[in-house]
C-alpha cells in the first residue's frame, strides 16, 4: 500500500467511526454527553475534541446563549423574569462557545473592555448542558473562566 493510501484509508476509518458514532446518538447516552460538552469546551482531552470536529455540528443540539455585564438569576435564565437592559438571548445552530470567541461580542470586549459573563445551554433529549463563563479584561488581554456548570447529564430542564 502507498503511503497516501494508508492516510486515505485512515481519514476514510474515521469517519466511518464518527458517522456510527452520529447514527447511535439517540440510543447512546454517553455519546450524547460526550458530545455536547465538546460543545462547551468540556471535553476529556484535547483529543476526544479534536476527534468529535469531524462530527456534524450542525442542527444537532438546541444552543441558547444569554449574553450580560452583570451575572443572571436561575430564574432569569428560565424566562420567568426580566433580563436587564443590557442583556440578550439567542439561540445558535453550533458550537455555542464561539459567541465568546468569533462573535460580535468578542470584538466589542476588546474595543469597550468589560467583564462580559456568556450563560450556554444545550440540549437533545433528555441530555442537558449549562455552562456559565466570564470573560474579564486583564492586562490587554481577555481571560474566560468557567464559574459554574452543570455538567453533561440527564435531566430535565
Amino acid at each position: 500500500m502507498r503511503k497516501y493510501e494508508v492516510g486515505t484509508t485512515l481519514f476514510y476509518g474515521l469517519l466511518t467511526v464518527v458517522a456510527a458514532m452520529v447514527v447511535a446518538l439517540p440510543l447512546c447516552t454517553a455519546g450524547r454527553q460526550t458530545l455536547v460538552a465538546a460543545h462547551h469546551l468540556r471535553a476529556h482531552n484535547f483529543t476526544t475534541w479534536a476527534v468529535l470536529q469531524f462530527a456534524p455540528s450542525m442542527y444537532n443540539y438546541g444552543h441558547q446563549v444569554w449574553i450580560s455585564e452583570e451575572s443572571l438569576s436561575a430564574s432569569q435564565l428560565r424566562g420567568e423574569a426580566e433580563l436587564p437592559p443590557n442583556a440578550c438571548t439567542q439561540w445558535v445552530n453550533h458550537y455555542p462557545t464561539r459567541m465568546m470567541t468569533f462573535g460580535a461580542q468578542r470584538a466589542a470586549l476588546i474595543h469597550r473592555p468589560r467583564t462580559v459573563h456568556f450563560y450556554l445551554h444545550s440540549g437533545f433529549g433528555p441530555t442537558q448542558v449549562d455552562s456559565h463563563y466570564c470573560l474579564e479584561p486583564r492586562d490587554g488581554a481577555v481571560t474566560m473562566r468557567l464559574v459554574a456548570d452543570a455538567g453533561p447529564g440527564e435531566r430535565s430542564r
